[in-house]
């Protein structure tokens, strides 16, 4: 069976790096994630993480002339990016299955 690939790295490697992830509560109702990943998890992940942020950074760009615009910082991209990425990864497996 041949692996799905999102955001240019394995299906497959990108779910075992999620099972790494961690989610704690902070303070006012914040949380923070983290996850300690051996190379072979932490190198597809970091690509392509980065790739969908890059996706979004070029979104936030094509909003600058929007009337309603707002910033979107770099954790908020990050934090969304990671969302995104896992919501990409799940559509493709479902896509796959079918």
């Amino acid at each position: 069976m041949k692996d799905v690939i999102v955001a240019g790295e394995s299906a497959a490697l990108l779910v075992e790096a999620f099972s790494r992830i961690e989610v704690g509560p902070l303070q006012q109702g914040a949380h923070r994630v983290s996850g300690t990943f051996e190379p072979r998890l932490a190198l597809p992940f970091i690509r392509a993480h980065m790739r969908v942020e890059a996706e979004l950074l070029l979104q936030d760009a094509d909003r600058v002339n929007d009337l309603e615009w707002e910033v979107r910082t770099r954790p908020q991209r990050a934090a969304d990016a990671l969302i995104a990425l896992v919501l990409q990864v799940q559509e493709a497996l479902e896509a796959g299955r079918e």
